[in-house]
């Protein structure tokens, strides 16, 4: 197709396009921009790919960046709806679901609470749980006796004390946090 043939037959697509970023929608819907804005597109690449003149490639190309721009512009009503999710919907939606969401969370929480009350009481009780070389393995984890890796800390440097309780040997264990201190105090 020449260049002229395809000025011609596309010309009223452009100008539609250029009424619809001017504000003068003179019969020409907004619905219509999308797929105007994808032929725009594909005649772009046409002209590129038929190596029509800079002068149209140029012009096409700055009408479909304009498009672009207009379809895909910073929108504040997006963030308005984000924000309204987040402190309206979101809360009403979990009010609106109390019981299920309390029956899911006693669901979850409650089969954790039974077994770990019933292994804290019997200490064989964890091997119905897990196999017995994951409860050496665990055990050899908290062995005074094995090897640590990273630095040793010194009594000091406890800054909030931790108490843990394992199920497989039912004893408790005392673990603090690491404290950040980047030097020797003196």
């Amino acid at each position: 197709m020449k260049q002229q043939l395809f000025e011609s037959h596309y010309r009223e697509d452009w100008q539609q396009l250029e009424s619809l970023l001017g504000g003068q929608s003179d019969g020409c819907h907004i619905a219509q921009f999308p797929p105007l804005y994808r032929r725009l597109c594909h005649q772009l690449a046409l002209a590129k790919k038929r190596r029509y003149s800079q002068h149209l490639i140029n012009d096409l190309n700055d009408l479909a960046m304009r498009c672009h721009h207009h379809l895909y512009r910073h929108n504040t009503r997006f963030r308005d709806q984000w924000l309204r999710f987040i402190i309206v919907d979101f809360p009403r939606t979990l009010r609106a679901n109390a019981s299920f969401i309390g029956l899911s969370a006693a669901l979850f929480v409650l089969p954790l609470v039974i077994l770990g009350s019933l292994c804290f009481a019997n200490e064989d009780m964890i091997y119905s749980v897990t196999s017995a070389e994951d409860v050496r393995t665990y055990e050899s984890m908290y062995d005074k006796q094995a090897p640590h890796f990273g630095r040793e800390r010194d009594s000091g440097s406890i800054s909030a004390p931790l108490l843990v309780t394992w199920p497989a040997t039912a004893t408790v264990r005392r673990f603090s946090l690491l404290s950040w201190d980047t030097g020797p105090s003196n």
